[in-house]
């Protein structure tokens, strides 16, 4: 883990790997033994997403093996060859939900726990990944940010950035915009912000599966929703909304490129525009909850004048704590 990359991803193979396939020296795997064991995760009916997911983070540690050993291992194509990605895996986790569907969802999950549907409320208010929000901090909230732009209070998240990618990022964190009732709720908080019940970190536990037992037997507007669904129902929400794309890829740390095909996509399939969701307390009642959708239009008028760069605005980038 020394280049930062994330533990649940260490986790996730070793949950799969085989004994024999764990066994074999890195320099003698072959096309063959790695082939064998993706086709086992299928018979396991592991989701395709899922193999592929397990097959990226096996692929990763090969290769950095691979640099390790200074030319003595040659048997990259083994893995190249051996674990390529299933595809169309991730057709089915690009649901959109209506905003009822949303508020359903969050329902769900506090029904589960206060501390579950906190988690996934700020999931579907920041469409931020898992990954990403069991890394805050108390320190990331920032309840009575002023923009110094339009001199109003814009309580935000300094939401870390992803483990995605080669390489140390240089930005750490980028600014993203929370409704008022969510900051006041999280403000004043130590450590990492967001806890299971028995004050133990989210990461240490498959939260996609406590997803799915939470919504288990709700009736939703779709036939199959993920909590992926909730990242990606925030994104086409905001591209839908007229918000630049560069705006949205920063606000939900993704590649510009990727949103742009989204956006082509949304366009050509059914998609009901309701507004982007009230986050949903556990006591039932909506807080509102159109920060987003007013901080994309703020900096897509600031994008217009104040000449924004092709990297996209400078003040996405990570400010101190407290400013």
């Amino acid at each position: 883990m020394s280049r930062g990359g994330d533990l649940a991803n260490v986790e996730r193979v070793r949950a799969h790997l085989s004994d024999k396939l764990a066994k074999k020296a890195v320099g003698a795997l072959t096309k063959t033994d790695l082939t064998t064991w993706r086709d086992g995760l299928i018979k396991a009916e592991l989701k395709p997403a899922s193999v592929n997911r397990t097959m990226t983070a096996l692929r990763a540690a090969l290769n950095l093996a691979a640099e390790d050993a200074d030319g003595r291992i040659t048997n990259r194509e083994a893995w190249r060859s051996g674990l390529k990605a299933i595809g169309g895996a991730g057709k089915a986790r690009n649901v959109i939900l209506d905003e009822q569907d949303v508020r359903t969802v969050i329902g769900a999950a506090y029904r589960d726990s206060d501390e579950f549907g906190l988690l996934v409320e700020l999931a579907a208010v920041t469409g931020a990944r898992t990954s990403q929000l069991t890394r805050l901090q108390g320190e990331d909230v920032q309840a009575g940010f002023v923009d110094p732009k339009i001199r109003k209070r814009q309580p935000r998240l300094l939401m870390p950035v992803s483990r995605k990618g080669r390489g140390e990022k240089k930005v750490t964190h980028r600014p993203v915009p929370i409704p008022e009732s969510l900051a006041e709720r999280l403000k004043g908080r130590t450590g990492t912000l967001l806890k299971r019940p028995d004050g133990e970190t989210w990461a240490k536990i498959n939260i996609s599966r406590r997803f799915d037992e939470a919504i288990k037997g709700v009736t939703l507007g779709q036939p199959k929703v993920t909590l992926y669904a909730l990242r990606h129902t925030s994104i086409v929400r905001q591209l839908l909304a007229g918000v630049p794309i560069r705006v949205v890829a920063a606000l939900h740390d993704t590649s510009p490129d990727d949103d742009r095909a989204e956006l082509q996509r949304a366009h050509r399939r059914p998609c009901r525009r309701a507004r982007p969701p009230d986050a949903v307390g556990n006591d039932g009642g909506s807080h509102h909850a159109a920060s987003i959708e007013h901080e994309g239009a703020r900096q897509k008028r600031s994008s217009r004048s104040s000449g924004m760069t092709r990297s996209g605005p400078a003040r996405l980038l990570k400010q101190p704590h407290g400013a």
